[in-house]
């Protein structure tokens, strides 16, 4: 199991007092690089995708 940092804060909403926790993991740097590239990478398909979609219809120029 990956080791997380933690941050939390709290919030009142509506005389409601909510606490946000935000986990985020420690990764070593190339870790880090490789996660970057991959989301990029998975970013750039989603969005080629539904351009030529979009070509097709010409819906975009």
């Amino acid at each position: 199991m990956a080791d997380y940092m933690v941050e939390e804060s709290e919030r009142k909403i509506g005389g409601k007092t909510i606490i946000i926790v935000n986990l985020t993991p420690n990764l070593s740097g190339t870790e880090k690089r490789e996660r970057k590239c991959d989301i990029e990478q998975k970013l750039y398909d989603v969005f080629r995708k539904y351009y030529e979609k979009a070509i097709e219809h010409r819906d975009l120029p």
